[in-house]
């Protein structure tokens, strides 16, 4: 399976939310990550996207998203204790004496809190958004977006196409890696070096396919008209009681989380 991100047909609470007041939610959880520096908060908001993760029935897309992203978070954490040497020293794991190599032999407490604070926002910015597209069918997501907020169709087709070409690439080259194995071509197996020299031949057929999706993609948009004339829409959105209520408390928790950055320096 690819890491794709796929919009999932089930029934949730999340699910049945105007596309509107989930793009609320994501920014939301944006503005958050960047008012808050203290990495036990962020920790803590991170912690309530994976709740949503499983309130809409999409732990899947969070698994296939939590393995690559913790081995990121691991390499931030160690360039960040072996080349930053902020704040007190924590422990040092190299004698200071020892030429060349004693001056990176040490962990501070600012820097290490730095590391930490680096990785859980990148956790918020790289969780929220997958969500929000594995709940939302992307004709909705359009539909809000030139309906209701009056983006321009053109641009909100070219965000949500781009979106979409991103899974499918994640999907082709899943494909591509299965038909090598077939004909008995172990990429992991091989080392390092060998490894990424061997990825540049597997480039060529998926740029292929992507410049193929993206003439027929322009095929089938001619022959529907588009551009030609006012544009239509067979579905209306509407915002529910369920909306107004979510909403509400997106803007309260943006105002407390602000209120508590300004009062207590978090």
């Amino acid at each position: 399976m690819g890491r794709a991100v796929e919009y999932l047909a089930v029934e949730s609470p999340i699910h049945r939310l105007n596309p509107l007041t989930k793009l609320a939610g994501v920014i939301s959880f944006f503005t958050l990550g960047l008012v808050f520096s203290n990495p036990l908060i962020l920790l803590g908001i991170m912690l309530a996207v994976f709740l949503l993760y499983f309130i809409a029935g999409a732990g899947r897309i969070l698994r296939n998203y939590l393995k690559p992203l913790l081995g990121v978070s691991i390499f931030i954490l160690l360039i960040q204790a072996l080349f930053s040497h902020e704040g007190i020293e924590l422990f040092r794991y190299i004698p200071k004496d020892l030429p060349v190599l004693g001056w990176i032999g040490a962990v501070h407490q600012e820097s290490l809190l730095l590391g930490l604070t680096i990785v859980t926002r990148m956790g918020v910015f790289a969780f929220s958004l997958p969500l929000l597209l594995a709940t939302t069918q992307p004709r909705d997501l359009i539909l809000g977006l030139v309906d209701k907020l009056k983006f321009p169709y053109d641009y909100a087709f070219m965000l949500i196409t781009a979106l979409r070409f991103i899974p499918t690439l994640f999907v082709e080259m899943d494909q591509i890696f299965q038909a090598q194995s077939a004909r008995g071509f172990d990429l992991k197996a091989q080392p390092l070096p060998k490894r990424i020299k061997s990825y540049l031949p597997l480039v060529v057929p998926l740029v292929m396919t992507a410049l193929k999706k993206a003439e027929r993609l322009a095929v089938a948009m001619e022959t529907r008209g588009y551009g030609l004339g006012n544009r239509t829409y067979l579905r209306k959105l509407s915002f529910s009681a369920d909306d107004c209520f979510v909403c509400a408390g997106f803007c309260c928790l943006i105002l407390v989380g602000v209120g508590f950055k300004i009062m207590y320096r978090l």
